[in-house]
C-alpha cells in the first residue's frame, strides 16, 4: 500500500484532478481510523511487545500519504482543502522529523503569500 501511495506521488499531474477520492481516503480512512488506533497503541506500550514495529510502519504510511499531496501544484483547489491544511499544520508538531518535513513541503505547495 505504501508503494502505491509513493507511486501516486510520482504522477501528481494525473492524481491532482482526482483528488476527491485521495483526500477522502487520507482524512476519513487513514487519519480518522488507522492513525488514531495506532496512537492509542503507542500510549498503551506495556500491552504489546511489537508496538515499535507497528508504529514505524504507520509513520512510513503517513509519510507516503503526505508525499502525494506535497507534489500537487494547486492545493487551494483540492477537495476539503481547509480541513487538509489544518491537519497538515497539526502534523508540523509531530515528533518524527520526516513527517514534519513532508508537512512543511505541503504547506509550501499551498503557495502562501
Amino acid at each position: 500500500r505504501n508503494r502505491l501511495w509513493l507511486l501516486m506521488a510520482k504522477f501528481g499531474d494525473v492524481m491532482e484532478p482526482r483528488n476527491r477520492g485521495l483526500v477522502t481516503l487520507f482524512l476519513d480512512t487513514f487519519l480518522a481510523k488507522e492513525y488514531v488506533d495506532i496512537r492509542q497503541l503507542s500510549d498503551e506500550k506495556g500491552k504489546s511487545g511489537d508496538y515499535k514495529e507497528i508504529i514505524s510502519t504507520t509513520i512510513s504510511s503517513l509519510v507516503a500519504h503526505l508525499t502525494v499531496f506535497s507534489h500537487f501544484k494547486d492545493l487551494k483547489s483540492v477537495h476539503r482543502s481547509a480541513e487538509l491544511r489544518s491537519k497538515v499544520e497539526e502534523l508540523l508538531c509531530h515528533r518524527v522529523a520526516s513527517v514534519q518535513k513532508v508537512a512543511l513541503h505541503i504547506l509550501l505547495a499551498y503557495k502562501l503569500k
